[in-house]
This record gives C-alpha cells, sequence and structure tokens, in this order.
C-alpha cells in the first residue's frame, strides 16, 4: 500500500502599510502664516519610511496668525491737534507674523 502526501502551500501577503511623515511648512502659498504639512502614502518598497515617491496626500495643518499690541509715539506739532505742541499715541493690533 502506497501513502499519499498532501502538501498544501499557504501564501498570506501582508499588505502594503500606510505611513504618514510630517514636517514644517514655510509661509506661503499654502499656509499663510506657515505650519505644518501631514505627507500620506503607502510603503511601496517596504522599508519603513516615506520617500518623497511614495507620497498619495499632502494636507496641511495651518498655524493662525499672530498678533501683537503696537504702540507708537511721535511728536505732534504746535497746531489744531495740541495748541502747544505735544505727542500723538497711537495702538492697535499688528497681525504680521514677524
Amino acid at each position: 500500500m502506497r501513502a499519499l502526501a498532501i502538501v498544501l502551500l499557504a501564501t498570506a501577503c501582508t499588505p502594503i502599510s500606510d505611513l504618514v511623515m510630517t514636517s514644517p511648512e514655510p509661509a506661503g502659498e499654502n499656509c499663510a502664516h506657515g505650519g505644518t504639512a501631514i505627507h500620506e502614502g503607502a510603503d511601496d518598497n517596504e522599508d519603513g519610511e516615506l520617500q518623497d515617491a511614495e507620497v498619495d496626500s499632502v494636507h496641511y495643518v495651518c498655524d493662525a496668525p499672530t498678533t501683537s499690541e503696537l504702540v507708537s509715539v511721535s511728536d505732534e506739532p504746535e497746531g489744531e491737534n495740541c495748541t502747544t505742541g505735544g505727542s500723538v499715541v497711537r495702538t492697535g493690533t499688528g497681525t504680521d507674523a514677524a
């Protein structure tokens, strides 16, 4: 009597993993005041790092404009506003990122 052996070969494929990478986004077209770029994509070469060529999408988280209280003091000559001269004080909120 002969024995018949049956061999089953099963292959389990691991799906390519998705990776996420962040980088600073300078002030410009994507974020007026700068922010963070979030790069997403599949790890096609399975090296565990997201390469530029593997990036499928980029999303931006933008910084809010910075504000500060500004004060300017300058001389005011004699005239309609100050009959004997003096100082003019201007205050406001600055919105420049600098």
